[in-house]
């Protein structure tokens, strides 16, 4: 059954629409592989800008002789952002065999979409081609049956052609658009995967390098920068708190010797006392006895 000129055109908006699919994705695939290849170097490249700052931080440690709590802190510092390196590596290696590579494969998967297209597009064309003898055949020698036939089977056969290639074709444009689903999702999946590990594990070693930094003595570290600025003055200072702290012993064994031995006459005030009321006690003895040796005199008042 030969097809009609609808069905001709239908056939030919399919195949149109089918080469706008295939373009989009082209464009669309390569712009994100693109993307997806500038952020790729540019994680290789911060990482190697890491081990440069790990480099210098740990020169400067390595010649640091004064600050002790610095020199540490430096060390530990470079110690864990060098394993921010290390894990950034690993997401440099995962980027580009889980994101950058399976993108770069849509190119050729495009360009044979494109060369099935191609085929179905020269179906057609012969299509065209074998209709319009048919009808030039049929319109100038109608009444020649033999030359009519070869034409119809010529157009029959290409429709044939036609027929199958077009199915063909939306068999594997059905696999490209399923394909193309699942690999976009699972290239940004793994993206993102790979992303959380890095930065998961990148965390925990900014921790560290925070917990050392935090660790540093400032005023530890400056008094060693003071005691080398000015050694005499040093030296003086501790001279100074050194006789100090020998006064002081000097004066507590004093106050222990004075405490343990008292003086005859070391109370003043008991001592007034005690005379005073030897004192009286003695006038009163002599007034009795001048008062018993004259019982018979008056006293005046």
């Amino acid at each position: 059954m030969m097809r009609t000129g609808a069905q001709i055109k239908e056939t030919e908006n399919q195949s149109k629409f089918i080469q706008n699919r295939i373009s989009q994705v082209e464009h669309h695939f390569g712009n994100v592989c693109l993307a997806f290849g500038s952020y790729h170097r540019r994680c290789s490249k911060m990482r190697d800008s890491g081990d440069e700052v790990c480099r210098t931080v740990m020169d400067y440690c390595e010649q640091e002789h004064l600050n002790h709590t610095t020199k540490h802190a430096l060390r530990e510092f470079s110690q864990y952002f060098s394993g921010v390196q290390d894990y950034r590596e690993s997401q440099v290696k995962r980027l580009d065999a889980k994101v950058v590579e399976p993108l770069t494969m849509y190119g050729d998967a495009c360009k044979q979409a494109k060369q099935r297209l191609k085929a179905a597009f020269a179906a057609q064309t012969r299509e065209m081609k074998k209709k319009k003898s048919f009808d030039k055949v049929k319109e100038n020698s109608p009444s020649d049956a033999h030359q009519v036939s070869l034409a119809k089977n010529d157009l029959q056969r290409a429709q044939v052609d036609v027929s199958y290639t077009t199915k063909q074709l939306e068999e594997e444009m059905d696999s490209f658009e399923k394909k193309k689903l699942e690999d976009i999702k699972k290239i940004l999946v793994d993206f993102v995967n790979v992303e959380m590990v890095f930065h998961a594990k990148a965390l925990e070693m900014y921790t560290q390098c925070h917990r050392a930094l935090t660790s540093m003595n400032e005023e530890e570290d400056l008094e060693e920068f003071r005691s080398s600025l000015r050694p005499s003055s040093t030296l003086a200072r501790l001279d100074k708190q050194h006789a100090a702290s020998k006064n002081s012993l000097n004066t507590t064994s004093g106050m222990s010797t004075s405490n343990g031995q008292r003086g005859p006459h070391t109370d003043h005030t008991n001592g007034t006392m005690y005379s005073t009321t030897m004192n009286t006690t003695s006038q009163s003895m002599y007034s009795d006895t001048q008062v018993k040796k004259n019982p018979t005199k008056k006293l005046k008042f």
